[in-house]
């Protein structure tokens, strides 16, 4: 009897431990499952977010002289007009560190939206309105785009822990593809739509994203308080800081000054504006490995090499402008198109690996990443403005072209110095 229960107890216990390494199995398929929708979900809101981050800028340049038309303004108006958004990313990328992420990645998103609204149909219900909806929605959706500049990166360390490289580039070759739509489709949208039209076409992938965001509102997560970062303003009088922040400010000067006036210059060349915006596109369209691989790249190589790395980016812009000022041929605008592409996203990428590479923790990240957004794109916003001005004032490109070169060289210092500099 004893050595029957014996095995009997034997036998039960055999059981048990198989329905227990059953059940663990599963649970862990079911983690597993639950971690890949999760995974899914954030890689969708990544994706439609960044999709929105270049295009209703980009789209500006081979429209010029279609809004001088319509909106009757002349060159530098256009250039205040491109410059607007550079503003705001100046500006509210100092505010936006302080906002929830949750709610702060929401208004972003809506300011975009409203945005594209106002600026293209805020004139059809009085002419008076027409110049202000143009500036204010312009303003308005730059706004909400640099919320999501600063918010994105943080939401991408927040969700994506074990992955923050891997999106990291995600993210900056879905913005070189944003920025390449705002070129490709503006064009052929002409054709078929007037001119408010096709500037609020991006409204649907804004609103693409709101749809993709609305799962991050369960969970009552718009009422949680925020972990504060610390101050900001102590990165302000931070010498290392500022050389990371001028070297973006300067790429951003540079490659929104192209995004703006590149097509028109190629007009005043004398070709026409198709050919024009078919080059921008292939600019762009290089800018995506380009993007992708200066941050593999960089982190892999030696020290001395990084330098050599650095000033073959930079150094694509100036031999770029040098060319466009003595060379009217179309193949030469091809190369320099094609050179002009390593270093828009390149040039970018490097800018965003600085500011990871050069601090010590996520906090200081997400204060530097603030601190290079907001003057960055103050000091860039004075690129397309000065170009068009310099347009005006002596009728041609040739001035900005000159002095887009001389920034040029400046970025390869600033690139240097961002390197040289210590962690944060």
């Amino acid at each position: 009897m004893t050595k029957l229960l014996s095995l009997s107890g034997g036998w039960r216990g055999k059981e048990w431990r198989f329905l227990s390494y059953n059940f663990a199995i599963n649970t862990r398929l079911e983690i597993k499952d639950l971690q890949k929708k999760i995974f899914w979900l954030n890689f969708v809101v990544v994706l439609f977010v960044a999709i929105n981050l270049r295009a209703p800028i980009t789209a500006i340049g081979p429209m010029v002289d279609f809004i001088k038309d319509f909106f009757k303004i002349d060159s530098a108006d256009v250039g205040i007009l491109s410059s607007i958004p550079l503003i705001a990313f100046g500006v509210i990328s100092f505010l936006a560190i302080y906002l929830h992420p949750i709610k702060g990645m929401l208004i972003g998103i809506v300011c975009i939206i409203l945005g594209e609204i106002c600026r293209s149909y805020l004139g059809y219900f009085q002419d008076n309105l027409m110049l202000i909806g143009l500036f204010g929605g312009t303003l308005l959706m730059g706004s909400g785009i640099a919320i999501a500049n600063v918010l994105l990166p943080s939401f991408i360390r927040a969700k994506f822990a074990n992955k923050v490289p891997m999106m990291m580039g995600v993210y900056s070759v879905v913005m070189s593809i944003s920025a390449i739509f705002g070129v490709v489709f503006t064009l052929p949208l002409l054709q078929y739509f007037s001119v408010p039209n096709v500037m609020a076409f991006w409204v649907f992938f804004a609103l693409m994203a709101l749809v993709a965001y609305m799962p991050q509102m369960q969970n009552n997560r718009l009422m949680r308080s925020k972990k504060q970062n610390g101050n900001i303003f102590e990165f302000f009088v931070n010498l290392d800081a500022w050389k990371v922040t001028i070297f973006m400010g300067l790429q951003s000067l540079i490659s929104y000054s192209i995004f703006t006036w590149y097509p028109k210059m190629i007009v005043e060349k004398g070709f026409d504006i198709t050919f024009g915006a078919s080059m921008t596109f292939y600019m762009q369209l290089v800018s995506i490995p380009s993007a992708l691989l200066t941050p593999l790249l960089i982190s892999r190589i030696r020290n001395q090499y990084k330098f050599i790395l650095l000033l073959c980016l930079c150094g694509c812009y100036v031999i770029g402008f040098w060319f466009l000022l003595f060379c009217d041929s179309g193949r030469v605008i091809l190369w320099i198109s094609l050179f002009w592409g390593i270093p828009v996203g390149g040039a970018f990428s490097l800018a965003l690996f600085l500011i990871s590479y050069k601090t010590n923790s996520i906090a200081s990240a997400a204060k530097l990443s603030a601190m290079t957004q907001g003057f960055g794109y103050l000091i860039a916003s004075f690129g397309p403005y000065i170009v068009g001005k310099l347009h005006d004032g002596f009728g041609g490109f040739d001035s900005g072209i000159y002095f887009l070169m001389i920034v040029a060289i400046l970025l390869n210092i600033s690139g240097i110095l961002g390197l040289l500099a210590k962690k944060i």
